[in-house]
């Protein structure tokens, strides 16, 4: 969610929800855990009092720069031990279960 609000001044939570293919509940649940660690900020939307605006604050937009950094040596001490096909194999494997827990439930 960081990176998404990285490039504007802020953004209804809706909106998020929609760009990044979430439910919006989920997106609310993301968003009280950011606030509550001070990583961004609920205002209040002055175009329409039932929805929100979240913007990343001051301490954030220094810290998103850094996060490709960060999950690239994530990935190298989680899975630098693997071998390519191994890691195309886990790959694979992943997409499938995304594609199955994306599929409308009946």
């Amino acid at each position: 969610m960081l990176p998404e609000l990285f490039e504007g001044s802020g953004v209804m939570s809706s909106a998020l929800a929609d760009r990044m293919e979430m439910i919006r509940v989920a997106i609310s649940k993301l968003a009280d855990r950011l606030v509550a660690k001070r990583l961004i900020e609920r205002l209040d939307n002055e175009k329409d009092e039932r929805t929100h605006i979240l913007r990343l604050t001051e301490s954030s937009c220094k810290l998103v720069p850094t996060l490709p950094a960060v999950a690239n040596n994530n990935d190298a001490e989680f899975f630098g031990h693997l071998s390519n096909a191994e890691r195309h194999s886990m790959e694979s494997i992943m997409k499938a279960v995304i594609e199955k827990v994306s599929e409308p439930l009946l």
